[in-house]
């Protein structure tokens, strides 16, 4: 049973049937018939010699008219496999420009496309085959000194499912492996586009949490999504786009692929992260729109300082999915930056944003103001709407949210309330003037004798620290309280701190006494997931081998 077949079945967004969903988004104009696909051709016909994806480090450049011939094969490719309609096609494969023409080769046939960051090993790749019931997968044949070919025999050994495996070689050897393996597929013109309201991406969650949720989205949410956001910062047809988070992320993928070939701009991929490479990137290329996370632009501003250097055309410098260090927003506008911080889920996607035309201490201090269309309400544990000020539970709605969850082997979920709300978990304040600010995670709240300490507050208070690089708080479990607040620190090369030395320095900034760290680590680096987001289980696994 394909994914689209499946959707009928899953509790989606409860309370709000989909064909109520359709009446209302549809009516206010939010919904379309309008599908990435049928938008990038119209793009192609208009623009057929322009430059759609740069990438291999301003080595090899492609037009809209090459990219769409290739996509064109590709979703013949897959209807010679049998791939029909409703069917999930896995994608895992870096930021280069094969995946940019598979992805969009795979909404041209109809299919679901499942992005996957590359460094999913066999354990991650068995459960998320399994449960988009995948026809094809496409990986590199080797990357980064994995071997991809035994990592999908692997699953398919051990799942019992087979699948169509396609392997793309490193194109930066100078392989034409695409071109081989479209070589003989006929490059055929659809004269139809699959509907908008069929499902067309299943995403995992980045595996910050033991169990990926495995997320359903259409070409209506998305691209409603996409063209809202465009709207709001005023993207205009010069803006480039450059990504360099995985493009097997959903920020990576939609706010980087999807929002470029939407709006018809040019995209530059970055395949390996290197600071240097990326501000000569964003240098040439003039660079104006990037969406990534807190530790990309840290390393920026690191490389900026050295050399002086200004990046004055990136003015959409979307910035989330972490703690942004006091200052660094001030920081980056010396160089030119103009940083807009946000926040959203992969349910949800970018819900709540910062403007350029936003006061600096705005865009600062807090994360921004919904995004049109999207309903926000913080929620005490009560369930009464909090008061401005008011710390709550946030809790988000609106066109641009999925359209349900497939169902993932012994997982309960419990993150879409009545009324088709999705219960973020994450907690939150909203000021008189109507700006959102995060201010932690609901369920990594740490409860030391009875009183609840936010992880994110101790970590911002951490990182205002001038010899503190990275910070991350987490609770370790303790006979007499329950819970302990623990800080794990990176100091900056060359510093020299203790234990000490934080504690009065979190004193100083009138943390109140409960909630100062019982335990503190000086760590040489954070488990970090690819798209910047510390670790936590690793981390405190870690930590609690150290007591041994």
């Amino acid at each position: 049973m394909s994914i689209s077949t499946a959707i009928a079945e899953l509790p989606a967004l409860r309370g709000i049937p989909r064909e109520e969903r359709s009446e209302v988004y549809s009516h206010n104009g939010f919904w379309d018939e309008i599908s990435l696909v049928r938008r990038f051709d119209e793009w192609a016909y208009r623009q057929p010699d322009a430059l759609a994806v740069v990438d291999l480090e301003n080595k090899r450049q492609t037009s809209f008219k090459r990219l769409q011939d290739d996509s064109r094969k590709v979703a013949n490719l897959l209807r010679q496999q049998g791939v029909v309609p409703g069917d999930v096609v896995a994608v895992q494969l870096p930021n280069w420009y094969e995946a940019v023409a598979i992805g969009l080769g795979v909404l041209r046939a109809g299919a679901v496309l499942n992005p996957l960051i590359p460094i999913y090993a066999a354990n991650e790749l068995r459960l998320m085959l399994d449960v988009g019931k995948t026809r094809v997968i496409f990986t590199p044949l080797e990357y980064r000194g994995s071997d991809y070919v035994g990592r999908v025999h692997d699953v398919t050994r051990e799942s019992g499912r087979s699948f169509v495996h396609f392997t793309i070689d490193d194109p930066s050897l100078g392989a034409r492996s695409l071109d081989d393996l479209l070589e003989d597929v006929p490059d055929i013109d659809e004269s139809t586009y699959p509907e908008a309201e069929n499902v067309s991406e299943l995403l995992f969650t980045s595996g910050t949490e033991s169990l990926p949720k495995a997320i359903l989205h259409s070409e209506q949410t998305l691209c409603c999504a996409i063209r809202e956001m465009g709207k709001f910062l005023g993207l205009r047809s010069h803006d480039v786009v450059w990504m360099p988070m995985p493009v097997g992320h959903s920020t990576g993928l939609n706010y980087g692929i999807r929002m470029a070939l939407y709006h018809g701009l040019k995209l530059v991929l970055q395949d390996r992260w290197n600071a240097e490479v990326a501000v000569k990137l964003c240098e040439e290329n003039d660079v104006t729109y990037t969406a990534v996370s807190p530790t990309f632009l840290h390393d920026m501003l690191s490389v900026l300082r050295k050399t002086s250097g200004k990046l004055p055309k990136l003015r959409y410098f979307g910035c989330s999915g972490a703690p942004i260090p006091q200052g660094m927003v001030e920081d980056a506008a010396e160089f030119g930056i103009s940083v807009l911080r946000g926040y959203g889920s992969t349910e949800s996607l970018a819900a709540v944003k910062q403007h350029p035309d936003f006061a600096l201490e705005k865009r600062a201090r807090a994360d921004g103001k919904p995004i049109p269309g999207t309903e926000l309400e913080l929620r005490l544990e009560n369930g009464d709407v909090a008061a401005p000020g008011v710390e709550g539970e946030i809790f988000l709605r609106g066109p641009a949210s999925c359209v349900g969850f497939a169902s993932v082997p012994n997982q309960t979920l419990n993150n879409v309330a009545k009324g088709g709300w999705i219960r973020s978990g994450d907690l939150g304040v909203i000021d008189a003037d109507g700006f959102l600010t995060i201010v932690g995670r609901k369920k990594e709240i740490i409860i030391r004798g009875g009183m609840n300490v936010a992880p994110r507050e101790v970590e911002e208070l951490l990182l205002q620290h001038a010899q503190i690089d990275a910070a991350a708080v987490l609770g370790l479990p303790d006979p007499r309280l329950g819970e302990i607040v623990c800080a794990c620190i990176v100091l900056k090369s060359g510093e020299v701190l203790d234990a000490d030395d934080v504690t009065s320095h979190l004193r100083a900034l009138n943390l109140a006494p409960y909630k100062l760290p019982s335990r503190i680590e000086f760590m040489t680096s954070l488990p970090m997931t690819t798209t910047g987001k510390v670790v936590k289980p690793e981390l405190a696994a870690h930590v609690l081998a150290r007591s041994k």
